[in-house]
């Protein structure tokens, strides 16, 4: 049977590859030379579909003796390095020294040293060994935050060509139970359903806004946090496509239906401001007159349901807003002769 093998172009002759190769989670890595400053260079797996044959040729003919679909090839320049300033090396090494291999009597005086010379000034600079790539991000954030990390993920997250959730998150509701009483927890369910009922798609901001309106809400206190923390076990957060930053209620689909237009999200440049369709009454009105102008029959990732006309209409529609606005603020100055 044939081995399975990788193929990986070599970035270097054969007679200086003397540093073995180390596999990592995005392919492999190759240094220029030993030092541990030194430029490193990735080989990430080509988007290529290609089949190669690893075989062997002697005085008989030829034998197969591998197989992959794996070539990995060297994005970044080897030519390329930022270099380090050699009186940056000697500090750093000899901190490397002091701190790793030195007794407590070194480690203090490192730490007088930093008292003393850099708490008002920048330490000396330390390029990074390699640039990260579209192909390899390197995270070079090396701080351990521990509770981040830990931290149980409630929300179920959903793109434009997901599947619909249908349910929260198995043994969510229960979690909250222990942090709130009978009384929030039957409130927030009433109000939570009565709100995606009406509006099954809504921004969080949305959702707060007509959650504060519900007369049951006065009840008991609920803070922004409260609303944010139990909204996933009524909603899914749709991550991609033209209802993308909104919270969908569980096992709807908003492509299912031309009626979903209004739900979509709207990013106007001109102002800055995000807001989805249904907010202005003025455009939906409008499109209900003239659906076939303003609608597709299908909706796609881009545009959703919203044809050339309708964009220009929102368009429209929020440059008129943003220059009454600018007028507005010029009404609070009164001038006189």
């Amino acid at each position: 049977m044939c081995d399975v093998l990788d193929i990986i172009e070599c970035p270097f002759r054969a007679d200086d590859c003397v540093l073995p190769l180390i596999k990592t989670s995005s392919g492999y890595e190759m240094r220029v030379c030993s030092r541990p400053d030194s430029k490193k260079v990735l080989a990430t797996k080509s988007k290529k579909e290609s089949r190669y044959l690893h075989v062997r040729v002697d005085d008989y003919g030829c034998k197969q003796i591998g197989y992959t679909e794996n070539m990995y090839l060297f994005s970044t320049p080897a030519d390329f390095y930022v270099p380090i300033d050699q009186c940056s090396r000697e500090f750093y090494s000899s901190i490397y020294d002091k701190l790793v291999h030195g007794d407590m009597q070194q480690c203090m005086e490192v730490a007088q040293m930093f008292s003393e010379s850099y708490i008002d000034n920048e330490v000396p600079m330390y390029p990074a060994p390699v640039i990260s790539t579209v192909e390899s991000f390197e995270n070079y954030n090396f701080k351990d935050f521990r509770s981040g990390r830990d931290r149980p993920i409630d929300t179920i997250h959903a793109g434009y060509d997901d599947e619909i959730p249908c349910e929260p998150i198995e043994g969510l509701e229960g979690s909250l139970m222990k942090l709130h009483s009978v009384d929030v927890m039957e409130i927030q369910r009433q109000i939570f359903g009565q709100v995606f009922l009406v509006h099954p798609i809504l921004r969080i901001s949305n959702v707060i806004r007509m959650f504060d309106l519900d007369e049951r809400a006065s009840e008991v206190e609920f803070s922004n946090w409260k609303i944010k923390k139990l909204l996933p076990l009524h909603a899914y957060f749709i991550t991609s496509g033209p209802w993308r930053g909104c919270w969908a209620r569980f096992g709807f689909n908003p492509k299912a239906d031309q009626s979903n237009f209004k739900y979509q999200i709207y990013d106007s440049r001109k102002s800055g401001r995000t807001f989805q369709v249904f907010e202005a009454e003025n455009v939906v009105f409008e499109v209900e007159r003239n659906k076939p102008w303003y609608l597709t029959d299908k909706p796609n990732f881009r545009t959703g349901f919203h044809t050339k006309a309708l964009l220009n209409l929102l368009k429209f529609r929020s440059e008129l807003e943003f220059h009454q606005a600018d007028d507005g603020d010029e009404m609070d100055f009164e001038v006189y002769d």
